[in-house]
């Protein structure tokens, strides 16, 4: 699957996102924005957190596809 969203103000297209990927995954490695980080992979730490439509959300357990069309905020932005 194709996601679009927008992230830290700039469009960004992630192809052939898996359905269960998760929006860390692909933010870290897809696009190449390794400020959240990955560690507990439960929504535990809060070292993973962004904003999604200015809802901080654990990108760990978000699915990338949630975020199609989406407005997106790391901690780079």
């Amino acid at each position: 699957m194709r996601v679009n969203m927008r992230v830290n103000g700039r469009p960004y297209e992630a192809d052939d996102v898996w359905e269960g990927e998760s929006l860390l995954y692909v933010l870290r490695e897809r696009l190449g924005l390794p400020g959240s980080k990955n560690a507990c992979e439960q929504g535990e730490c809060g070292s993973c957190t962004v904003r999604l439509d200015g809802v901080p959300v654990c990108a760990c357990l978000v699915a990338a596809g949630q975020a199609e069309g989406c407005e997106v905020v790391t901690v780079e932005g």
